[in-house]
C-alpha cells in the first residue's frame, strides 16, 4: 500500500528585496504547516527569498551575503519539517569578488542541512519576464527523496515545456513539485491547468505547482495554487488573491486536497484590483489614496477599491466641480463617499479656471470655446489633487 504524506502548498505574499521579511513570512509558514496541518514538507514560492521580479537587485554587491544570511537563518530556525523555498543562486566568484554565476534555484532543507537543490532550466524572455539577462539556465535535474517517495522538484517555466517533467520521471520522479511566481492575466487559470493536463498525460506524474500572491508595480500574482491527479484530475484549488498555507494529501498518484469552486470573472478582476492597488500603495509607504470623486461611475468604481483596498480610513474623496458640473453629480459623489465611510472634501475649481481664463483671454482671442477649455478644467483638478497628495503624502 502507499505511503501516505501530509504536504503544504505555502501561497505567500513577498516583497521585492525585503528578504528578512520574507524569510519570516517563510519560516512563520514552515511553522504552520507543521503545527497546525501536520505537514511533513512545506513548499514556498519561487524567488521567495528575494521576491519576484528583483530584476537589478540581483546586482548589488551586498546581495549575495543578504540571501546567505536568509538561508542561514532558514537552516537554523525552521525544524521537524522539509523546507522547499527560492532563492537567487550566486555560484562560483562571489566569494572572489569577480562576477558571480547566477542561478534561479531551489532549496531542500531539512532540520539545519540542505539536502537537495534544484536549478531553473527554461529561462522565460518575454511579457513581464527578463530571465535570461540575469540567470544561467540549470541543466541537471533534481529529485529528492522524501519519506520514501521520489520528488521531481522544478521551477515556473519548467512545467510549461515537456523536457524538465520528463526527465524528472526518467530520473525515478513519483511526484512532480512546481514553485512559481506566474503573473495574472485573464484565462491564465484555464491555461495553467491545460499546461498540467498536458504533463500529468506525458509522464503519469501528479502535480503540486505552488504561487505566490501580491501585487508589484505593474504586475500581480493571483496565487491560484494548484494541484492535478495523476489521473488529471485537479485535487486543490487555493483561493485566488489570498495569501495562506494550504494542506495537500498525496498517495500513490492520487492527491487530495480543497478544491474550491471557481469566482465569476468580474469577481476575480475585482480582487486583483483591490490587491493591486493595496500592495502598491503599502510597499511604496503612502498613508493613503486621494481618489477625485465626479459622481460618474468611473471614479465610483475607483473609490469602492480604493477603500476595500485599504480601508475607508486611508482614502479620501475629493469632490472638484466647476460651472459645468451638475448639482446631481456634487449630491451622488457625496452619497458614496458617505456610503463608503471615507473622508470627503468639497473643493470647487470655479476661481482657478476663472484665473486661468483670464491669463489666456487675449490669447485665445476671436477663437470660440472647445475642447481647450473643458480640458482646462481636469488641469485645475490634477493641480489641487497633486497639492494635496505633495501636503498630505497620499497616491492620487
Amino acid at each position: 500500500m502507499a505511503k501516505e504524506l501530509k504536504l503544504a502548498l505555502a501561497q505567500l505574499n513577498l516583497w521585492v528585496g525585503d528578504v528578512e521579511g520574507n524569510v519570516q513570512k517563510i519560516v512563520d509558514a514552515a511553522t504552520y504547516a507543521r503545527d497546525v496541518l501536520g505537514a511533513s514538507l512545506v513548499a514556498c514560492p519561487e524567488l521567495s527569498l528575494i521576491g519576484y521580479p528583483p530584476d537589478d537587485l540581483l546586482l548589488r554587491s551586498a546581495m549575495p551575503r543578504v540571501i546567505d544570511d536568509g538561508v542561514q537563518r532558514l537552516l537554523r530556525d525552521v525544524r521537524g519539517i522539509t523546507l522547499v523555498f527560492g532563492l537567487p543562486e550566486y555560484a562560483d566568484g562571489s566569494a572572489a569578488g569577480a562576477s558571480p554565476t547566477l542561478y534561479n534555484a531551489a532549496y531542500v532543507i531539512r532540520d539545519g542541512q540542505i539536502v537537495a537543490r534544484a536549478r531553473k532550466q527554461l529561462l522565460p524572455n518575454y511579457g513581464v519576464f527578463d530571465e535570461r539577462r540575469h540567470f544561467r539556465p540549470g541543466t541537471e535535474t533534481t529529485v529528492f527523496t522524501h519519506e520514501g517517495v521520489r520528488v521531481g522538484l522544478c521551477i515556473c517555466e519548467d512545467i510549461w515545456g515537456p523536457g524538465p517533467a520528463a526527465a524528472a520521471r526518467d530520473a525515478g520522479a513519483e511526484f512532480l513539485l512546481n514553485i512559481n511566481a506566474s503573473p495574472f492575466d485573464l484565462g491564465k487559470s484555464a491555461q495553467r491547468r491545460a499546461v498540467f493536463a498536458q504533463r500529468v498525460a506525458e509522464t503519469g506524474l501528479p502535480i503540486a505547482y505552488v504561487n505566490c500572491v501580491g501585487g508589484q508595480d505593474d504586475v500581480v500574482f493571483d496565487g491560484d495554487s494548484t494541484a492535478v491527479d495523476g489521473d488529471g484530475a485537479v485535487a486543490l484549488a487555493a483561493p485566488l488573491f489570498e495569501e495562506g498555507v494550504y494542506a495537500l494529501t498525496l498517495k500513490g498518484r492520487r492527491l487530495h486536497g480543497e478544491v474550491r469552486a471557481p469566482a465569476a470573472i468580474e469577481a476575480v478582476v475585482y480582487q486583483g484590483l483591490v490587491r493591486s492597488v493595496r500592495d502598491y500603495v503599502d510597499r511604496n509607504g503612502f498613508p493613503g489614496a486621494l481618489v477625485g470623486m465626479s459622481g460618474g461611475i468611473d471614479s465610483a468604481v475607483v473609490a469602492a477599491i480604493a477603500a476595500d483596498a485599504l480601508g475607508p480610513d486611508r482614502v479620501w474623496g475629493v469632490s472638484l466641480p466647476s460651472r459645468y458640473t451638475a448639482e446631481m453629480s456634487n449630491d451622488d459623489a457625496r452619497l458614496e463617499a458617505e456610503a463608503l465611510g471615507i473622508r470627503y472634501s468639497l473643493l470647487p475649481i470655479e476661481s482657478a479656471f476663472e484665473a486661468f481664463a483670464t491669463t489666456l483671454a487675449d490669447t485665445f482671442a476671436g477663437r470660440a470655446p472647445d475642447l481647450t477649455e473643458e480640458n482646462l478644467q481636469s488641469r485645475c483638478r490634477g493641480v489641487l489633487l497633486m497639492a494635496l497628495s505633495n501636503k498630505f503624502g497620499h497616491v492620487v
